[in-house]
């Protein structure tokens, strides 16, 4: 069973109560600080297809090594292990992440492309 998206049209809502930080210092989880030597150490993967669980920013995942047939798309990122956790998926020159009216925050799913770290 792979994950689907949470789409209600017409649901929407506000803020949670207790949501917002104010000693943010303008970081949010799932963005790289604008550094030209950090955006070029970007790494852009295929999410595995029997992924269970959709993606978005900042979460830990586990990269594994393309080989060959599939070298164009990335390495293959999957769900990380307790002991196995070596890149951060990030929003950061992700414009293909889907939103609703239910979740404002992008979403990146089985079979799809996302943006991590090493």
């Amino acid at each position: 069973m792979t994950a689907t998206i949470p789409f209600q049209p017409f649901k929407t809502q506000g803020a949670f109560s207790n949501s917002f930080n104010v000693e943010s210092r303008g970081l949010t989880q799932g963005d790289a600080q604008d550094d030209p030597a950090v955006r070029l150490q970007l790494c852009s993967g295929l999410i595995n297809p029997t992924q269970e669980n959709f993606l978005w920013g900042g979460v830990g995942v586990m990269e594994c090594i393309a080989t060959t047939e599939t070298n164009v798309t990335g390495s293959l990122i999957k769900k990380p292990t307790a002991s196995v956790c070596n890149a951060f998926t990030v929003f950061n020159q992700a414009f293909h992440g889907v939103t609703t009216a239910s979740n404002s925050v992008p979403l990146y799913v089985a079979g799809g492309s996302v943006h991590y770290y090493r």
